[in-house]
């Protein structure tokens, strides 16, 4: 039992692993249009006067307990082994020792429908910077408290006199939205050499939620008494749920279509801020925060709730059979329908980039420098969605030719997966431009530090 549990475990983890932010991309100053939801204020900074992006995407699993070399190695043994229950103790022990207090695992994606880019000229200096956008995300998050593995491998009495919960967190959720982005350059001349820009943006959403599934505020509280005397388990849980009703699609029309589109199953707004600054194109910082804001969802809304306590003290043969069976309705469990809110995960960002070597000035309004070093910091708020409160830094390095080539690479720390490389590359020709990022590169270096797959391509029109 022990094995067939920790292969389930190792099986889920080898097909869910990665970070939940596309850092590497982050470090392509190319791709700032795609990069601007993490930051309103990188709009306008590779292009004239618009740029175009066609259905880029970015698609992501991720954890941050076990390695893709811990599976692989583990899959192994159990298939030599076959039916054999002996096993390897230091290879489990290897899994075992990597538990986290919350053990997460991610998977999300996010493609953009629409991202429009618009600079506002005056006095050959570009005066208002606007972006519209149209976005579908699907962001699961499960958390699993280290105690449930543990009393799976070495049973109860390992938690003798002690209430753990053994409850899995669930969070998922599927939404569109749709943006709009305004952005401000303000210029300082510090001195005869020195130009100091300021741009501050704040990007307004309207969030339009299709599913949703939220288990956060729930536990169940497993107690082993001390010789074993009684257990007993103490469920105090919440379900949020809801969703588009299946008649909405099986009868699609203009405007059930439309319904959809607007409403879905539930709406909201946020608004994301930013604000960036630049010296002499060479030195940068930016500071944001992104995914501000929450949905009501009101369409086939549910509130799941149940409170109950069950003791086990061994059973009483003088009993009936059925007085074993604990009944569906002891649970009391009570389903109340109407509306509940859920929010989509903030986020802190803080940037910085510095430009050396020769520094190019392309078409007078693209000036930079040849080499670029960067760095950035993330900090989520809690355990939610693609949001994390592990802090994650990241540096990295670019070579950037005009628009027609920027490649580069990262390292980062912390974040889900604790530790990641990636790369980023950048082609232009003409005015049409394509490029893709992967923080996945750790499993060339090592299979033991890769927990994540991830994937970014994108490509544009601009002028």
């Amino acid at each position: 039992m022990k094995k067939i549990s920790l292969l389930f475990i190792s099986i889920v983890c080898h097909q869910i692993l990665f970070a939940q932010i596309n850092i590497a991309s982050m470090h392509n100053q190319n791709a700032d249009a795609e990069n601007s939801f993490l930051n309103p204020s990188m709009i306008g900074n590779e292009y004239k006067n618009f740029k175009i992006s066609f259905l880029p995407f970015y698609a992501n699993f991720g954890n941050n307990f076990t390695s893709a070399g811990d599976v692989i190695n583990y899959v192994k043994e159990f298939n030599q082994k076959g039916d054999s229950i002996q096993v390897n103790t230091s290879t489990v022990n290897g899994i075992m020792n990597n538990f986290k207090k919350t053990n997460l695992i991610y998977a999300g994606a996010d493609v953009t429908l629409l991202n429009l880019g618009l600079n506002i000229h005056r006095k050959r200096k570009v005066f208002l910077e606007f972006q519209l956008s149209a976005r579908q995300h699907v962001h699961a998050n499960i958390s699993f408290p280290e105690e449930l593995f543990y009393l799976f491998y070495k049973g109860n009495q390992f938690y003798e006199n002690q209430t753990i919960d053994i409850l899995p967190k669930i969070n998922a959720i599927q939404y569109a939205d749709y943006g709009l982005n305004v952005a401000k350059n303000f210029h300082f001349k510090l001195n005869q050499k020195t130009n100091l820009i300021i741009k501050p943006a704040v990007r307004f959403r309207y969030l339009v939620g299709n599913a949703n599934i939220n288990t956060q505020n729930s536990k169940l509280d497993f107690y082993t008494a001390p010789d074993g005397r009684y257990i007993e388990a103490s469920l105090n849980g919440q379900i949020l749920q809801s969703y588009i009703n299946e008649k909405t699609f099986s009868n699609l029309n203009i405007n059930s279509l439309s319904s959809i589109i607007t409403k879905g199953a539930g709406t909201g707004f946020g608004m994301d801020f930013g604000v960036s600054a630049k010296i002499n194109d060479q030195i940068s910082a930016s500071i944001s925060m992104v995914d501000n804001g929450s949905i009501q969802f009101k369409e086939n809304a549910y509130t799941i709730s149940s409170k109950y306590t069950y003791r086990w003290e061994g059973y009483d043969w003088n009993k009936n059979i059925d007085s074993f069976i604990i009944k569906k309705d002891l649970l009391n469990l009570d389903s109340t329908a109407g509306a509940y809110k859920v929010n989509i995960g903030s986020k802190l960002m803080i940037s910085g980039s510095y430009g050396f070597g020769k520094k190019a000035l392309f078409k007078r309004y693209l000036n930079h420098y040849h080499h670029t070093v960067s760095l950035f910091y993330v900090q989520g708020f809690q355990n939610y969605l693609n949001a994390t409160k592990s802090p994650m830094i990241s540096v990295g390095y670019s070579y950037r030719l005009k628009n027609i080539l920027n490649a580069g690479v990262n390292a980062s720390l912390g974040g889900l997966t604790g530790n990641s490389l990636g790369a980023h590359l950048h082609f232009g020709i003409g005015p049409i431009q394509f490029g893709l990022a992967t923080n996945s590169l750790g499993y060339l270096v090592s299979k033991y530090n890769a927990r994540g797959v991830d994937l970014q391509f994108y490509s544009a029109f601009n002028f």
